[in-house]
């Protein structure tokens, strides 16, 4: 029986009623967003014209923007909602997270440029993201859908980016562009003979070879500082060879997807790999927050307590 008057029962009770409190607050703030954006899609609908953007004000830490989604993508408003409003990408919550900002200050103060890749950056909220937590770093934007590509050039509008139209693979080549019917966040990247019978394949698209985008922005001056990975299952073809430049990155960011593709082993090649090398593995979300320790460990401040974060 738990007895508040206990030290161990209180902490177990005070847990308890934390978790609560989080998850209504969380199902809260979802219902207001959701209904908020339902009020502004349906003006936009009365007064506008189909397939028109939705412009939203967000305030970033280093100002006011503006963030522009397809007032009929559902997916849209999710990853608006993931990034933004729950704030996925939060170093604040982690125990190491103070020492990939102090990282981060280090190579600035060297007068070096941290480079960050996003890889399956969709219409840019992540870059958008990471460039104002951020803002002396460059943004390597990887997305393969045409339509997604414009919006990121729209959103990353005024920041130091760079894009590539295609995927991303362990080699320089040619795949199918899949859509599943998931909506905009949901374009897979697959080999000719990998096309599922209720997928429909749309283009044929380029795929770059991680590492000649790594070493090229290295050859450039810049240095490796955050590499965060949500390509739809294309792990099983990004982590299949040439992988060396994994260790380069003191963060790794991963969205792994055999929840979403089941009996393809998608994430092996990927956990043999970054087996090899000395990091810590937080999940928290739909990714995996894989930290460089043997990079990290060179930060001069001690590791604060870590963060509840169920």
């Amino acid at each position: 029986m738990i007895r508040r008057d206990r030290p161990a029962d209180a902490g177990f009770f005070f847990h308890i009623v934390s978790l609560i409190d989080r998850i209504l607050v969380t199902r809260v703030r979802r219902c207001l967003f959701y209904l908020q954006f339902a009020v502004r899609k349906r003006i936009t609908r009365l007064s506008r014209q189909p397939h028109e953007f939705m412009r939203l004000p967000l305030r970033t830490r280093i100002g006011l923007r503006s963030f522009f989604v397809r007032w009929n993508s559902h997916a849209d408003f999710g990853v608006y909602y993931q990034v933004f409003i729950n704030k996925d990408y939060d170093l604040s919550r982690f125990a190491l997270g103070r020492r990939v900002e102090e990282l981060y200050e280090s190579i600035v103060t060297q007068g070096r440029v941290p480079f960050i890749v996003d890889a399956g950056a969709n219409i840019g909220a992540s870059a958008v993201w990471f460039a104002s937590s951020f803002p002396k770093s460059k943004i390597v934007t990887i997305e393969p859908a045409p339509k997604n590509c414009e919006l990121i050039k729209r959103n990353c509008a005024g920041i130091d980016y760079e894009l590539f139209a295609g995927g991303i693979s362990s080699e320089d080549g040619t795949m199918y562009l899949t859509d599943p019917g998931c909506g905009d966040w949901a374009f897979r990247v697959v080999e000719e003979d990998s096309v599922a019978p209720d997928e429909r394949r749309t283009a044929e698209v380029p795929v770059f070879s991680a590492s000649h985008i790594i070493d090229g922005q290295i050859r450039r001056s810049a240095t490796p500082f955050i590499c965060k990975i949500d390509i739809e299952g294309g792990e099983v073809h990004l982590f299949r060879k040439n992988t060396d430049w994994i260790d380069k990155f003191p963060l790794l960011i991963v969205e792994l997807h055999d929840y979403m593709l089941p009996g393809g082993s998608r994430s092996k090649d990927f956990l043999a790999c970054i087996s090899r090398y000395d990091f810590d593995f937080v999940p928290y979300g739909e990714n995996v927050f894989c930290f460089n320790n043997r990079i990290l460990s060179n930060t001069l401040s001690r590791c604060s307590p870590i963060p509840s974060h169920a």
